[in-house]
């Protein structure tokens, strides 16, 4: 009888604990995005958009997920990335340049790096769940600022002979934001099948429109 009592009170006391815990997160989290915002707007007004506060973004952006990571970020880290989107459609980030000649002149060291920095015996989402050593999740989100920054720099971009990329930003906005609808909505694999069957019926019409001479680009 006793035992069970204890039992009962130290779940009572895990609970308390992982509420605090979860509302001291939150707070901590509400505290980080305000402080990266407060120091990009700060920056801005006081050198310019001269790319410094792009940056200070990423650098805000990732840190404090290695410093201090908290469970179930991976909502907020999407925040994140989209506010360096906002940031990279306004300014340009500095030295992108080089970043650009690296990717495109030595991509198979760059590769090389990533494999290095990989982690492939440790299962599970960093985002979500935070490894244990503060090393492991410098290597996870080294390879994703590596990714980014790539991005952003333009170095992935390619010839696009058939003019495919705008009506494919469409679809690839249209499947971000639906595609876990999709996914509850339907059995599976029904979503899936819905959410590509999409892309299948946009290059349908793009080939359509081709052929019939309109080879008009769509730009998002």
């Amino acid at each position: 009888f006793l035992s069970k009592e204890m039992d009962k009170e130290e779940v009572a006391k895990l609970n308390r604990q992982e509420v605090f815990f979860e509302t001291a997160a939150a707070y901590g989290i509400v505290g980080i995005v305000t402080a990266r915002m407060a120091l990009v707007f700060v920056s801005t007004m006081i050198q310019g958009s001269n790319g410094v506060a792009f940056w200070l973004a990423i650098a805000t952006t990732y840190l404090p997920a290695i410093v201090a990571p908290y469970p179930n970020a991976g909502a907020y880290h999407s925040t994140d990335l989209f506010m360096l989107g906002v940031l990279a459609a306004k300014w340009k980030l500095p030295g992108q340049q080089f970043i650009r000649k690296c990717w495109q002149s030595y991509w198979p060291f760059v590769l090389a790096i990533l494999l290095i920095l990989s982690t492939p015996r440790i299962d599970g989402r960093c985002d979500l769940d935070p490894f244990n050593s503060a090393w492991v999740r410098t290597r996870f989100f080294a390879i994703e600022v590596i990714l980014i920054t790539g991005f952003i720099s333009k170095a992935f971009v390619a010839e696009d002979p058939w003019n495919l990329t705008g009506i494919l930003n469409v679809w690839a906005l249209f499947a971000y934001v639906t595609h876990v609808a999709w996914d509850r909505l339907l059995p599976r694999p029904g979503g899936p099948l819905v959410t590509y069957g999409f892309l299948v019926a946009v290059l349908v019409v793009k080939g359509i429109r081709y052929l019939m001479g309109r080879q008009e680009t769509i730009r998002i």
